[in-house]
C-alpha cells in the first residue's frame, strides 16, 4: 500500500494511507509548495493560520518573521545561532544546563552590575586559565571573599610553574593605614598563621623571605613588627651545621642604633643566648676594628639593686682556646673594652663570675694577661674605689689555695707595692681569727744574698711605733712573741738581730717587772765572739762578757781569765749564804753565814798578816811556821782575863 497522499488521490485511496498527510511533488503553476494568506497570529499551540495536532518534519530551513514559542523542550541537533537577547527561564525554580564545552568569552552586558552566583547559591569549582577581579569604588564589600568550610582542606592552594616570574604579585601603593595582608587566626594551636617553605637544594645566595622598606626617607617606618602578647616573640631555628648565619643584620645606620631590644623584664631574661654544642667557636664575637673612641659594649641598668648587669652561664666543657666571652679589638687606643656604668647600686655587683665546677684541676676563674713584654708603662688591672673596700677576696675552702698569689718574674723593680696618704687609718691590715697553728705573714726570699727581708722607712714619724707587735692571749703555754733564728749552724758571722741607734738615747727600751734572758750555755759554747757579747756561763754560774780579746765575768769580783774571784754560791741556786774567795784557781778564804772567817782549809793554809798604823808593827799567822807573830804590844786590858791551854810555847823576842 502507498504511504504517501497526492493531491490527486481520490477520498477513498486518501482514507487508507496511515503516513504522512500530504505530500507535495508537482512543480507546475506553484511558487511555493504551501502558500496560507491566513494572517492570524498564533499566541498557543491551537491559534494561528496553521495548526496541527501532531508534529511538524521539515527537512530545510525554517524562517519566522516574528515570535517563536516552543510549550515543550526544544532540541537542536545542529548549530544554533540566536541574535539579539536572550532570556532563559521566567522563575529561579527554572535551569539552564550546558552538557557542551563553551566555545567564546561570556561578557557582562553592564561593567560592575551583575553577579555570578550569590550567597546561596554558589559554583562548587571553578576553573579559570586567568582570573581578573576589579572592585567598584562604592562596592562595600572585599574584591575577593574566599569562605572555606571544608576544615582538612586547604582554603587557597596555587600550584605555580614559575621560574624567574613572581607567583604571587599584590601591588598596593595607594595603601597608607591600612594593611596589605591581614591574617586572622584565633583558634590556632599547633599550626601556623603564615608558613613558607622551600626545598630547594641550590647552594645559591637567595631569601625566602624578604620585606624591603624601599624609600631612603621614610625613616618613621619599621619593616618588620612581630607582636606577641603571650609565647614567643620570634623563632628561628636553622639545622644545617655548616650553614650561613641564623640571624644577620645587615645596616648602614652610622649614627642610630643598629638593634635594640626595649623589654620591661622584671625577673625573665632580655636577652638569652644559649649553645648546647661543643663550642670551638665564640657564644658572641663582636668585632669593631675601625672604632676610635666608641664603646665596645655598653651596658646601663640604673635602677639596679640585687639583680645582675651581666650573668653568663655555660654547662659546657669549655677547653682550649674556647671562651664564654671573646672580645677583640685590637686596633683600639685609647678607648675601653668593657664599660660599664652602674650610678643607682647598692647591694648588687657591676661584674659577677661565679664558678660551680667540682674539678680539682688548676685553673683561673678569671684572667687578665698583659700579653706584650715592651708594654713597660702598662697595667694589667686598676681598681679604683672613692668610697669603701678597693678590693676583697673571700676564700671559703679551708684546704684551698692561695686566697692571693703574684707569681712575679720582676727582678729589679717592686714586686707589689702600696701607695696610700693613711693618718689615722691602717695602710696594711692583717687579721686571723682562726685558732692559728699557722703563720700569719710567711716570707720565704731563701735566694736571697745581700737584699733586705722586710724594709721599712718611716721617715716623718714622732710619736708613733715603726713596728707594733701585740698579744692579748691569756695563754700560760710557753710561746714567743718574736722569733728570730738564723737556722744555720755554719753562719757563724750572723747576727739574727741588729739595732742601730744614731741618737744618744737609749738603744733598746724593755719595760716590765719580769726578765731579760741572754744565752746560756758552758765556756765550750761561747762560740763566735764579738766584742760587746753578753751571755750566761753555765760553768762559772755568772755572767760574762767578752771585751774584744778575752771572756769576763760581769757583776762580781772575777779576773779576765776567771781564776780569781769572790763567788757567793758554789753553783746556781744553791744558796751557800757563803762568800767564797779565789786567787789563782784556789780558795784561799771563806766568809760563812754565820760570820765565821776561814782562810784556807785544815791542813792547809796560808799566811794571813795584819798591819797597824805603825810601820813595821803587824800581826801575822805564819802557815809555813804554824805560829802566830805579834810585831809591836800585846795588852790585856784591866777586868779582862788572858788564859791559855796552849800546847806550844809563847815565844818573846
Amino acid at each position: 500500500m502507498s504511504a504517501n497522499v497526492a493531491l490527486t488521490d481520490t477520498f477513498d485511496q486518501w482514507r487508507v494511507k496511515t503516513n504522512e498527510v500530504l505530500v507535495m511533488t508537482q512543480a507546475d503553476g506553484m511558487s511555493n509548495f504551501i502558500k496560507v494568506l491566513d494572517t492570524t497570529n498564533s499566541t498557543s499551540n491551537t491559534t494561528g493560520s496553521i495548526i496541527t495536532s501532531g508534529g511538524v518534519g521539515i527537512a530545510k530551513s525554517v524562517t519566522v518573521g516574528e515570535n517563536l514559542r516552543i510549550h515543550g523542550n526544544v532540541i537542536t541537533d545542529g548549530d544554533t545561532t540566536i541574535s539579539g537577547n536572550l532570556i532563559f527561564g521566567d522563575a529561579t525554580t527554572d535551569q539552564v544546563t550546558f552538557e557542551a564545552d563553551i566555545n567564546s568569552n561570556i561578557i557582562p552586558n553592564a561593567n560592575l552590575t551583575f553577579n555570578f552566583g550569590n550567597t546561596l547559591n554558589m559554583w562548587a569549582n571553578t576553573y579559570t586559565g586567568h582570573l581578573a577581579v576589579t572592585q567598584k569604588s562604592d562596592s562595600g564589600k572585599p574584591a575577593i571573599t574566599v569562605t572555606s568550610t571544608d576544615v582538612d582542606q586547604i582554603g587557597i592552594s596555587v600550584v605555580a610553574s614559575q621560574t624567574t616570574a613572581d607567583v604571587l604579585n599584590i601591588a598596593s601603593d595607594s595603601l597608607t593605614t591600612g594593611k596589605v595582608i591581614d591574617i586572622s587566626s584565633d583558634a590556632l594551636t599547633t599550626g601556623s598563621a603564615l608558613y613558607v617553605d622551600s626545598d630547594s637544594a641550590s647552594t645559591g645566595t637567595r631569601s625566602i623571605a624578604s620585606i624591603i622598606q624601599n624609600h631612603a626617607l621614610a625613616v618613621g617606618s619599621t619593616a618588620l613588627t612581630v607582636q606577641a602578647d603571650a609565647g614567643r616573640g620570634v623563632l628561628i631555628d636553622t639545622d644545617l651545621p655548616a650553614g650561613g648565619y641564623s640571624f644577620e643584620i645587615d645596616a648602614e645606620q652610622d649614627t642610630t642604633n643598629t638593634a635594640k631590644i626595649a623589654a620591661v623584664s622584671t625577673s625573665g631574661t632580655t636577652l638569652e643566648i644559649s649553645s648546647v654544642g661543643v663550642l670551638t667557636g665564640k657564644v658572641i664575637d663582636i668585632t669593631a676594628d675601625a672604632a676610635t673612641t666608641g664603646t665596645g659594649i655598653n651596658m646601663s641598668m640604673d635602677g639596679l639593686t640585687t639583680g645582675k648587669m651581666m650573668d653568663l652561664s655555660s654547662t659546657g666543657t669549655i677547653t682550649g682556646a674556647g671562651r664564654i666571652v671573646d672580645i677583640t679589638a685590637d686596633s683600639a687606643t685609647t678607648g675601653i673594652g668593657i664599660n660599664m656604668s652602674m650610678d643607682g647600686l647598692t647591694t648588687g655587683s657591676a661584674l659577677y663570675v661565679d664558678s660551680d665546677s667540682a674539678s680539682t684541676g688548676t685553673r683561673s676563674i678569671a684572667s687578665i694577661i698583659q700579653n706584650h713584654t715592651s708594654a713597660t708603662g702598662s697595667t694589667a688591672l686598676t681598681i679604683q674605689a672613692d668610697a669603701g673596700r678597693g678590693l676583697f677576696i673571700d676564700t671559703d675552702l679551708a684546704a684551698g689555695g692561695y686566697a692571693l698569689e703574684i707569681d712575679s718574674e720582676i727582678t729589679t723593680t717592686n714586686t707589689a707595692k702600696i701607695a696610700a696618704i693613711s693618718t689615722s687609718g691602717t695602710t696594711l691590715e692583717v687579721s686571723s681569727v682562726g685558732v692559728l697553728t699557722g703563720k700569719v705573714i710567711d716570707i720565704t726570699a731563701d735566694a736571697a744574698t745581700t737584699g733586705t727581708g722586710i724594709n721599712m722607712s718611716m721617715d716623718g714619724l714622732t710619736t708613733g711605733v715603726a713596728l707594733a707587735i701585740d698579744s692579748d692571749s691569756a695563754s700560760t703555754a710557753t710561746r714567743s712573741l718574736v722569733t728570730i733564728h738564723n737556722n744555720n749552724a755554719l753562719a757563724v758571722a750572723a747576727v739574727p738581730l741588729v739595732v742601730t741607734q744614731d741618737s744618744t738615747n737609749a738603744v733598746a727600751k724593755f719595760i716590765g717587772t719580769s726578765t731579760i734572758v741572754v744565752p746560756v750555755g758552758t765556756s765550750s759554747n761561747r762560740g763566735y765572739a764579738i766584742q760587746g757579747g753578753i751571755r750566761y756561763n753555765t760553768t762559772t754560774s755568772s755572767f760574762e762578757g767578752y771585751s774584744g780579746s778575752t771572756w769576763a765575768g760581769l757583776g762580781g769580783l772575777i779576773d779576765v781569765d776567771q781564776d780569781t774571784k769572790i763567788i757567793a754560791e758554789t753553783s746556781a741556786g744553791a744558796d751557800n749564804d757563803d762568800l767564797d774567795f779565789y786567787t789563782a784557781g784556789t780558795q784561799r778564804m771563806k766568809i760563812d753565814q754565820a760570820g765565821v772567817v776561814t782562810v784556807g782549809v785544815d791542813d792547809t793554809g796560808y799566811d794571813v798578816q795584819l798591819f797597824g798604823a805603825t810601820a813595821g808593827k803587824y800581826l801575822l799567822w805564819d802557815e809555813s811556821a804554824d805560829e802566830l807573830q805579834v810585831v809591836g804590844k800585846i795588852r790585856v786590858l784591866k777586868g779582862s782575863a788572858f788564859q791559855t791551854t796552849m800546847t806550844s810555847a809563847w815565844v818573846f823576842g
